[in-house]
């Protein structure tokens, strides 16, 4: 049977590991097991992080050399990885701020008219649209 501190290294690296790749898969570098996308949710990738980061400080001086380094390391990847995604959603923000004020489109100015061209307008659209009658109101 394994030891009760062999079962807790074990456990720690499965927690770890597990964050580890939650983080990525949130990052949007690796793809979502359960939808088969690659998404991005930079929020939920900055609070995995940040809880690696905790647990790090608070085991500070209960880890093994390896384990430490396994920890450190893995932080130091994501909080990398996380720093360029951020970079690479702001540029995009701003690349689609520009390209919405491209596609913008103005009116097209309409040439003036000369007076008989608008009566002629005139009665084509009084041809195509039906007088509502009216009732009056019973008192």
């Amino acid at each position: 049977m394994v030891d009760s501190e062999k079962m807790d290294d074990v456990l720690f690296l499965q927690l770890v590991m597990g964050l580890h790749g939650s983080a990525w898969m949130l990052l949007g570098k690796v793809v979502n097991p359960v939808t088969g996308g690659v998404e991005r949710n930079l929020e939920a990738a900055k609070a995995t992080i940040d809880t690696l980061a905790m647990l790090k400080a608070k085991t500070l001086g209960n880890l093994s050399k390896e384990e430490e380094a396994y920890l450190s390391n893995i932080l130091q990847q994501l909080q990398l990885n996380y720093v360029d995604e951020a970079d690479k959603s702001k540029a995009e923000s701003v690349e689609g701020a520009e390209d919405k004020e491209e596609v913008k489109e103005e009116k097209p100015v309409e040439e003036p008219s000369t007076p008989k061209e608008e009566k002629k307008k005139d009665s084509q659209a009084k041809k195509g649209k039906k007088k509502a009658k009216v009732k009056p109101k019973k008192e």
